[in-house]
């Protein structure tokens, strides 16, 4: 018998997209149009899902460390890893221009933030982000493209993990502080 969900020990919290045709008898595709700003915020979100899949994947290629490659292998390996490293550095600075985007969009205001326990939510979670979405020790080399070893890719790894438990909270706070900004210019 399967557990009840209750007992599950893994929750989900990344965003999957819908399938289309569930998107079409349920007209959702409506809410893309009436508020564009949620396709960004969902191109972001893939984005931060492959950024999670790209540090675990070249964490999980310390293990060829292990074998005796061939110098042709050996440069295979190389090439790969600096492959993973630009998809890692492309993602990564998708999801840092978003928040950036985001903070500037919705500045804190006390008054809201002291009243309201969807906006301190919402703080909170984006607070918890940036403290856990950096490696501990990340390096920008020329042009700014990330030097990281694989040390410091096991840590960041596991902060990206503690970032994932509140990614998914901020995205639906995040998608309702959207939607209210379209409310209230609506109300004026």
């Amino acid at each position: 018998m399967e557990k009840p969900f209750e007992e599950q020990g893994v929750i989900n919290s990344m965003p999957k997209r819908i399938d289309e045709n569930i998107i079409e008898s349920l007209r959702i595709e409506s809410w893309r149009l009436l508020y564009p700003e949620l396709n960004e915020v969902l191109k972001v979100s893939e984005q931060y899902s492959r950024l999670v899949f790209l540090v675990d994947h070249f964490h999980d290629l310390r293990h060829f460390d292990e074998l005796e490659l061939t110098d042709p292998e050996n440069e295979n390996l190389k090439q790969h890893i600096e492959k993973i490293r630009a998809e890692m550095q492309q993602s990564f600075q998708a999801v840092l221009d978003a928040l950036v985007l985001w903070a500037n969009m919705f500045p804190i205001n006390e008054k809201n933030y002291l009243e309201n326990e969807m906006e301190r939510a919402f703080y909170k979670a984006f607070i918890d982000i940036q403290g856990n979405l950096y490696p501990e020790s990340i390096v920008f080399e020329e042009s700014t493209k990330i030097s990281i070893d694989m040390e410091a890719i096991s840590k960041w790894s596991e902060r990206l993990r503690i970032c994932t438990q509140h990614w998914g909270m901020f995205l639906l706070l995040l998608n309702e502080k959207i939607i209210n900004s379209y409310q209230n210019e609506t109300s004026k």
